[in-house]
């Protein structure tokens, strides 16, 4: 099984784990607009399937093809691709591993990318200039991305440590990589956003 892993965190962007061979059909988590469905493990009620699906409702300059689901669900090889999103606090709950596990098609390989990525939260941010490094401080959001090339599924970790409405709303953005401007009137998005 082949698998690729990036992070993306405040200002830093980790190197892959595998070789250049492997191609990446994605440049932007824009392209999980167009997946074939997009299966949500959610461990804050404020993000669920209702909300994501209502927010990509009422994001005018879109045309989204993805059907979002609520987890877990039985995995089923889709014709062009699928995302497994996880979203957790600093601890992950066993409702939202359980959920993952039951909607991976790797089963319990999925629970290392969920600790792997949700370990440095609340850690000090890592770049390679170390003025910067201490600048950025503590990890306080985190999008890690692991591509399955066999199921053609991209597994995205998502880790808050606090569920503020800006939190809320920039797992929203950052989910699909959306402007800011896509929360002025879409009423998926938390009131301090608008």
């Amino acid at each position: 099984m082949k698998m690729l892993f990036i992070m993306f965190g405040l200002l830093c962007a980790l190197p892959t784990m595998l070789a250049a061979d492997i191609p990446m059909p994605l440049r932007s988590t824009q392209a999980f607009l167009q997946a074939d469905t997009l299966v949500l493990c959610s461990a804050f009620d404020e993000l669920s399937e209702t909300r994501v699906a209502l927010f990509l409702e009422n994001t005018s300059d879109i045309q989204p093809k993805v059907s979002v689901t609520q987890g877990p669900t039985e995995w089923l090889l889709p014709d062009e691709f699928s995302v497994l999103v996880v979203i957790s606090g600093l601890e992950t709950d066993a409702a939202t591993i359980d959920c993952a596990k039951q909607s991976a098609p790797y089963g319990s390989l999925v629970v290392a990318e969920i600790s792997q990525a949700i370990e440095q939260l609340g850690e000090p941010a890592k770049h390679p200039n170390k003025r910067i490094e201490h600048a950025l401080g503590n990890v306080m959001w985190l999008q890690s991305l692991y591509y399955h090339e066999d199921f053609n599924l991209v597994t995205v970790v998502i880790g808050l440590t606090n569920a503020s409405a800006s939190s809320l709303n920039d797992t929203l953005l950052h989910l699909f990589d959306l402007p800011k401007t896509a929360c002025l009137e879409n009423p998926a998005c938390f009131a301090a956003e608008k």
